[in-house]
């Protein structure tokens, strides 16, 4: 029997919209989706409970068999405004956590989403964080958190946390990647696929890149990626001192012409300071490029030594080399095959099966 699955989205774009959208086109069920356009974060996160209990208290479900939910919903608070729906089993899937996301400066990092993590994790019977490194940082933020307080710590919080939570990750749907071509041959491309944000590290790329042009080394570079307002200034920087090596610049929206640019790449880079999944470095690897990532992170969970660099010194020593001997399409391919929707549909059918048992237990 299909289980009716209500799924809640308080941030439905990007990461999240594609995991919404897998889950109901690979897992069976029938899905009742509530979800936001994605926006004005911090409010999603302290006022979608409200809201969408609001409506449900409208146009109610009848039979629901599972609630899931992800962490910008604040599900403490979901099951306080619509009762009727706090004795559903809830599923929590953690894409990132607020403890440990990054801001510029530590002393502006607002705890109270933290501690809204830390509720939504509590209220679920299942909290699922996309990487080992999310999990264990949100935990280990947590003891330092709890070390801020004044007095009355709980002190089995971290515990209680930690076992209701496991690591599954998110699938990937890879069909705008298959038949988009491959590498051209010619002059060596390197990809950036990352947000334009200071978290992602550009700088760090784009120094990695000048060392190698100062060197007279032949490459070509493809920038693509989601921009936002107030974006690092080296991306505007590297556009002008790298002139007609850049062949693509800028976010491609259409998922085909995406995948294109993608697969027209040879050698994919992260230079990331933040990082808890890397979903554009598996769809690089799918697409056949040569991943190189920092061994950090939640890098080391998913690819083997082989791809990892430990500093971007060695970073750029390993990219004069591969751009010299011009890297072996697909040579991680099947690592990003283990994280398609095809390979894990069972596991998440069998999460949905777990959680209407216990509901009849």
């Amino acid at each position: 029997m299909k289980p009716e699955v209500l799924l809640i989205e308080p941030y439905y774009g990007g990461s999240h919209r594609a995991f919404t959208d897998g889950l109901r086109r690979y897992v069976p069920g029938s899905y009742h989706l509530l979800c936001m356009p994605p926006r004005k974060w911090k409010w999603r996160m302290r006022g979608s409970a409200l809201y969408f209990a609001e409506e449900l208290q409208a146009h109610p479900m009848i039979g629901t068999d599972v609630l899931f939910c992800s962490s910008f919903l604040g599900l403490a608070d979901f099951k306080a405004a619509a009762p009727a729906y706090s004795a559903v089993p809830s599923i929590a899937y953690f894409h990132e956590n607020q403890l440990t996301y990054p801001v510029r400066v530590e002393d502006e990092r607002d705890f109270h989403f933290g501690l809204t993590n830390v509720t939504t994790c509590l209220a679920a019977d299942v909290a699922c964080f996309n990487s080992r490194y999310n999990l264990e940082s949100f935990l280990e933020a947590v003891e330092r958190l709890l070390a801020k307080m004044p007095d009355c710590r709980p002190a089995r919080l971290v515990e209680g946390l930690h076992s209701k939570s496991r690591v599954l990750a998110p699938p990937i749907d890879y069909s705008a990647f298959d038949g988009a071509g491959h590498g051209t041959g010619k002059v060596p491309r390197i990809l950036w696929n990352h947000r334009w944000e200071h978290d992602k590290n550009p700088e760090g790329f784009f120094d990695a890149l000048y060392r190698l042009a100062g060197q007279d080394v032949p490459f070509e570079v493809s920038i693509l990626g989601e921009r936002f307002a107030g974006e690092p200034a080296a991306f505007a920087e590297a556009r002008e001192r790298l002139g007609r090596r850049v062949v693509h610049f800028g976010y491609l929206p259409d998922r085909a012409a995406y995948a294109k640019a993608v697969a027209e790449a040879d050698i994919a880079v992260s230079t990331a300071n933040h990082e808890f999944f890397g979903m554009s470095m598996l769809e690089a690897s799918y697409a056949g490029c040569f991943p190189l990532l920092p061994r950090r992170l939640s890098y080391p969970e998913i690819f083997p030594d082989e791809f990892l660099y430990e500093d971007e010194r060695d970073l750029v020593r390993r990219l004069h080399r591969l751009l010299a001997e011009t890297p072996e399409r697909g040579r991680a391919r099947n690592i990003a095959e283990r994280y398609s929707w095809e390979r894990m549909a069972s596991e998440y059918e069998a999460l949905l099966e777990e959680s209407m048992r216990s509901r009849r237990m």
